[in-house]
């Protein structure tokens, strides 16, 4: 006697297939999730250590050429850089990166200010993020007379520490 089987092979396959990829897509979909985060953190990384490039130029060509009394008390205006492209692996973003100069006033110190500086990475124009990287530089002002030991007024050519005309000093930076 021949036993006639029913063609349920093609369905148990399927079904084997299907509980194979239902125990698999957890150990994959966290892996997947952690290289995405990883990406995105390297890329935070990348933006933080470009401010900190950003930071530096701006202290070292732009507070120099700045007066003590032309600094805004709040974030008004930005000044722009030229357009930042990173790319990290298949990851391609074009930033448009600017800079807030601006000062928190004091009423107990004329001669001193603390500077903001907020370097911000925005992807599009004219646009300004809600999280930008914030440095601190405490400025000083410097006399324009200076008096010689014998208590003669004599007219000084007044440097910054970069070698440039300018009546700010900067006496520390942030880290």
């Amino acid at each position: 006697m021949l036993i006639q089987k029913r063609p349920f092979i093609l369905i148990e396959v399927f079904i084997a297939i299907a509980l194979l990829t239902l125990c698999a897509f957890p150990l994959i979909s966290s892996s997947l999730h952690s290289y995405r985060r990883q990406k995105e953190q390297l890329l935070m990384l990348e933006l933080e250590r470009q401010a900190e490039l950003y930071f530096y130029q701006v202290l070292k060509e732009k507070v120099g050429d700045l007066d003590y009394d032309s600094i805004p008390s709040q974030t008004s205006t930005w000044i722009p850089f030229k357009e930042l492209e990173l790319s990290l692996g298949e990851i391609k973003q074009v930033y448009y990166p600017h800079y807030h100069l601006y000062y928190m006033p004091n009423l107990k110190s004329k001669t001193h200010k603390t500077v903001w500086c907020e370097i911000c990475f925005p992807t599009k124009k004219n646009t300004c993020p809600k999280k930008p990287y914030k440095f601190v530089v405490l400025v000083k002002k410097v006399a324009e007379n200076s008096s010689d030991q014998h208590g003669n007024n004599k007219e000084k050519n007044i440097k910054n520490h970069e070698g440039s005309p300018s009546n700010i000093q900067t006496i520390r930076s942030s880290e």
